[in-house]
C-alpha cells in the first residue's frame, strides 16, 4: 500500500517528506522515482543507505539542481554512473566525473556531454580507449577534440572519428592517409565525406576501401 502511495503522490505534497522516512527501501526508491518529487525529498534520499536508492535519486535529478554535484561523491559506481547518464546534469558535476575513478563513469560522461563543452577537450586524454571511442562517436563533438584523436594510437578510436566528422572537414583529407584500411573504408561510407577525399580512396590500396569509395560515388 505504502509503494503505491510513494509513486502516487502529486506535485507540492506535505507527504514527500514524510515518506522518506519509510522503513522499506522499495517504498523510499519508489518516492525517489517520482516525478513529481519535491528537491527537498531528493536532498534526504541522496544520502539514503541503500544504493538502490541512491541511484534512482540520480536518475531523477532535475535541471539547475544543486543535488548534481553532490552525488558526484557518491560511494558507490553505478549512482555517479546514473548520475552522469542524466540528460539534465550540470556541466559543473559532468567535469568532476570526467576525471571519475571508475571507467564506467567516464565512458558514461563522454557519451553525455553536450555541445560547446571544455570537456571534449579534456577527454581525449582519457587513458580508457573505451571512453575516448565513446567521445568520438558523441554527436557534439567539437572539431578540435575530433582533430585530436583522429591520431589516437587505436584503429577503433580513429574509426568512430572517421565515422562522425561533419560536412567541410578538413579532417577528410587528413585520414585519408591513415595507416589502418578499417579507418579509411569508415571514412568513404561517412556520407559527408568531401569528393576529393573519396576520390583519393576509390584508388586506395585496399580493396575493401576502393570497393566502398565506389559504392559512395555510385550513390551521390
Amino acid at each position: 500500500v505504502r509503494f503505491t502511495v510513494a509513486e502516487n503522490i502529486k506535485e507540492h505534497s506535505k507527504l514527500f517528506d514524510l515518506m522518506t522516512k519509510d522503513s522499506r527501501k522499495e517504498v523510499r526508491q519508489a518516492l525517489a522515482a517520482n516525478k513529481f518529487i519535491s528537491e527537498k525529498a531528493l536532498l534526504k534520499l541522496a544520502t539514503d543507505d541503500e544504493d538502490d536508492v541512491r541511484y534512482t535519486v540520480a536518475e531523477n535529478i532535475k535541471e539547475h539542481s544543486k543535488l548534481f554535484f553532490l552525488m558526484t561523491k557518491d560511494e558507490h559506481w553505478g549512482v555517479r554512473q546514473a548520475l552522469a547518464a542524466n540528460k539534465f546534469i550540470s556541466e559543473k558535476a559532468l567535469l568532476k566525473l570526467a576525471t571519475d575513478d571508475d571507467y564506467d563513469v567516464r565512458f558514461t560522461v563522454a557519451e553525455n556531454i553536450k555541445e560547446h563543452s571544455k570537456l571534449f577537450d579534456l577527454m581525449t586524454k582519457d587513458s580508457r580507449k573505451e571512453t575516448r571511442k565513446a567521445l568520438a562517436a558523441n554527436k557534439f563533438i567539437s572539431e578540435k577534440a575530433l582533430l585530436k584523436l583522429a591520431t589516437d594510437d587505436k584503429d577503433d578510436v580513429r574509426c568512430a572519428v572517421a565515422e562522425n566528422i561533419k560536412e567541410h572537414s578538413k579532417l577528410f583529407d587528413l585520414m585519408t592517409k591513415d595507416e589502418c584500411w578499417e579507418v579509411r573504408q569508415a571514412l568513404a561510407a561517412n556520407k559527408f565525406i568531401s569528393e576529393k577525399a573519396l576520390l583519393k580512396l576509390a584508388t586506395d590500396d585496399d580493396s575493401d576501401v576502393r570497393r566502398a569509395a565506389t559504392k559512395a560515388i555510385k550513390n551521390r
